[in-house]
C-alpha cells in the first residue's frame, strides 16, 4: 500500500528529526549552520508526501526512556 492511501498516517521520526539530529552535527562539515541545511533541503527534495502538520512532544527523559 502507498502512504497516499491512506487519510491518517502517524509517524514518530521524518524530515523535521532529520534537521534536528543530523543538522546540528552538520555544520562543521558544511562551514555553517545555514549551508548545512541548505544541503539537507537539497537531498530532502526526493520527498515528495511531506506531513500537514506537526506535533512535538516535550516529555521528561526518564519518561521517554520507559518507551523501549
Amino acid at each position: 500500500a502507498n502512504m497516499r492511501d491512506y487519510d491518517v498516517v502517524i509517524s514518530d521520526r521524518y524530515i523535521l528529526s532529520s534537521y534536528t539530529y543530523q543538522g546540528s552535527a552538520m555544520p562543521g562539515t558544511f562551514g555553517s549552520t545555514s549551508l548545512a541545511l541548505d544541503w539537507m533541503r537539497s537531498v530532502s527534495r526526493i520527498i515528495t508526501l511531506m506531513p500537514d502538520i506537526t506535533f512535538y512532544l516535550e516529555i521528561r527523559p526518564e519518561v521517554a526512556k520507559k518507551r523501549h
